[in-house]
């Protein structure tokens, strides 16, 4: 389960605004390589602690308005309801991953002498739980693995426009476990296989993206947009009158 859980970490610090994008192309390597040769069970076991975790950590701004903010404007329960929310919405998004770690579990023998036909199979039915994932209206589609390109590899993303996200995420998912498949084939140089396939995905991303044409500036299509974000209490603004929140702001 260590190795779940570090997967877990390093895919939810690959996500926009926390450290680094390229880990998604290694992030998962951890998780499937505790999935290898897990029953059905023991696979829908892993993939929701590591689909739970990941989200958690991933949606950790949630906590503070859950905690705090939402509180503040209903007044209606304690801060530790939030908390509660916080992590039974954890469990509601993390379920689909339940089948896609049983699936695996049940089939992935069957492809056990042929490992780019398994990471293949990975890979589409990792797709195909994402897209179940948005749909109904419990459906959510933040913290998709394609998010942690979108920042520092916009070449590669060029793809979005090919397939959509669920193809950047078949992509991610196919490349990380075929990589788990030669880190545990190798006896040594571990290391260097994860640095030369972070370079490589590096190296495509450049290539990729010095194709992408850039339009020519020109100021008559040009604007400027402006963002205001108020530091007052929920109670004043949505509970005082408007000229007494204008009042406080102008005074500011």
């Amino acid at each position: 389960m260590a190795l779940v859980l570090l997967s877990a970490v390093l895919t939810a610090l690959s996500m926009p605004g926390m450290l680094w994008g390229y880990l998604i192309w290694v992030a998962l390597i951890p998780f499937f390589i505790s999935m290898k040769e897990v029953t059905p069970l023991k696979g829908a076991l892993k993939a929701f602690v590591w689909g739970f975790v990941y989200l958690l950590i991933t949606h950790y701004w949630e906590l503070p308005v859950l905690t705090v903010n939402v509180p503040e404007v209903l007044n209606s329960f304690p801060n530790f309801i939030g908390i509660v929310v916080y992590f039974l919405m954890g469990v509601v998004i993390a379920v689909p991953f339940l089948a896609f770690g049983f699936i695996y579990g049940l089939y992935q023998r069957f492809f056990e002498r042929y490992p780019v036909l398994l990471s293949l199979f990975a890979a589409s039915f990792f797709t195909v739980i994402e897209h179940l994932r948005e749909i109904g209206p419990l459906g959510f589609t933040n913290g998709r693995l394609s998010d942690a390109l979108l920042n520092e590899q916009l070449g590669i993303a060029q793809l979005l426009a090919v397939g959509g996200p669920l193809l950047l995420v078949f992509i991610i998912v196919f490349v990380n476990h075929y990589l788990s498949h030669l880190f545990m084939e190798r006896t040594r140089d571990r290391a260097l296989l994860i640095v030369i396939s972070v370079a490589f995905v590096a190296l495509a991303n450049a290539a990729m993206s010095s194709f992408v044409p850039i339009p020519h500036s020109s100021d008559k299509y040009e604007s400027t947009l402006y963002a205001l974000q108020t530091n007052i209490s929920m109670h004043m603004k949505y509970y005082q009158p408007p000229d007494e929140t204008l009042r406080v702001v102008s005074r500011a």
